[in-house]
């Protein structure tokens, strides 16, 4: 299940980037969510926007994007989930040993959220060009560069960008239908939400092994699950 997930949550990115349901039409203009948030081009929104994962700080990453209103909860999923990994990342990093937890914890902490894969990322975005288009801008981000036994953090593929009032917003418009019945979107939510929990609890210091920590997360995953089966059979 947590390949398959992580398989989905790789490929929220990809329809936030590419043809797909939540990309942004040049032509459309929906009303954005309006914030006080400084982003004067479209590397600095990005750049925004990877310090802001890297400091696991949602409110942060959600000001870098431009999206309707009725579609903040299904924002809240797909930027939210990046962030709780990382918040496990960093807890489980603070708390226990690296080796360790790597080897038990394997499936639940992602390597892509590293302090190094979000560096090797921001190195990659210094010599990424846009390509712009009106009001609009495609970030083109040479992933190619990227060496076989490294990894970084691809935020999407190929950011999307659109500037309103003066600044730049990563760009979200459609119709959304993330977190409809029978999609993926409500276990990548409840996943969210436990990792989180879990996240919380390791700070807190309540789990005394990493063994205690896999534990508790295999134990809401497979929860979870059960609950997912049976409301998707209704």
């Amino acid at each position: 299940m947590k390949n398959r997930l992580s398989n989905w949550v790789h490929s929220l990115f990809a329809i936030l980037s590419g043809a797909g349901l939540l990309v942004a039409d040049p032509s459309a203009k929906p009303p954005p969510v309006r914030v006080e948030y400084a982003h004067g081009d479209p590397k600095s929104t990005c750049q925004n926007y990877l310090e802001a994962v890297k400091r696991a700080d949602l409110d942060a990453a959600l000001k870098c994007w431009e999206y309707r209103k009725e579609d903040s909860a299904a924002m809240n999923v797909v930027v939210g989930i990046w962030i709780a990994h990382r918040r496990l990342n960093q807890a489980v990093a603070n708390k226990f040993k690296a080796k360790e937890s790597l080897n038990i914890l394997d499936g639940w902490l992602r390597d892509d959220l590293t302090d190094e894969a979000i560096a090797l990322t921001e190195k990659l975005l210094l010599s990424a060009k846009a390509e712009y288009k009106g009001d609009n801008a495609i970030l083109d981000m040479k992933w190619q560069d990227v060496d076989t036994s490294e990894t970084c953090f691809r935020f999407p593929e190929q950011p999307t960008l659109r500037k309103i009032g003066g600044s730049w917003k990563m760009s979200v418009s459609g119709e959304n239908d993330v977190l409809e019945k029978g999609t993926w979107g409500p276990l990548i939510r409840d996943t969210m939400n436990f990792l989180n929990e879990a996240a919380d609890k390791v700070n807190k210091g309540e789990f005394k092994t990493v063994i205690e920590l896999k534990k508790f997360l295999d134990t809401k995953e497979k929860a979870m699950e059960t609950r997912y089966d049976r409301d998707t059979q209704k």
